[in-house]
């Protein structure tokens, strides 16, 4: 994987970078947190400071535009991070849990009984 930044903008005001970049890759589009890896490399920040906007892959192409934003410190991120990138953090934790609580489920009650059919008003 490689990643050239082409753009830096910095923005004292909200307290970030905001950054874009190009990313090629040898296989599959690599995931949110490998690319946060890189970039964290490549800027010199903590990944913990570092939100992933936008990867968006070229079709037909191992290439991809990124977008993210570089937090100046974790006060920062947690007050100014938006709404939707923090959802979107929580619902991939929250979809992980929920797996690991069905799978719970289904190992304590293997078979489960069907419902019955039973007209209303005949019994």
């Amino acid at each position: 994987m490689h990643l050239k930044i082409t753009k830096k903008e910095e923005k004292s005001l909200l307290s970030h970078t905001a950054v874009e970049a190009e990313l090629a890759f040898e296989q599959k589009t690599p995931s949110r947190k490998e690319i946060t890896a890189e970039l964290a490399k490549k800027m010199g920040a903590k990944e913990e400071l570092i939100s992933i906007i936008l990867v968006k892959p070229a079709y037909g192409y191992k290439t991809a535009i990124v977008k993210a934003l570089c937090y100046n410190d974790e006060k920062a991120k947690k007050e100014l991070e938006p709404q939707w990138i923090k959802n979107r953090l929580e619902g991939k934790k929250e979809a992980t849990t929920e797996k690991k609580e069905d799978s719970d489920n289904k190992s304590q009650n293997p078979v489960a009984s069907p419902p019955e059919n039973k007209p209303e008003g005949k019994e």
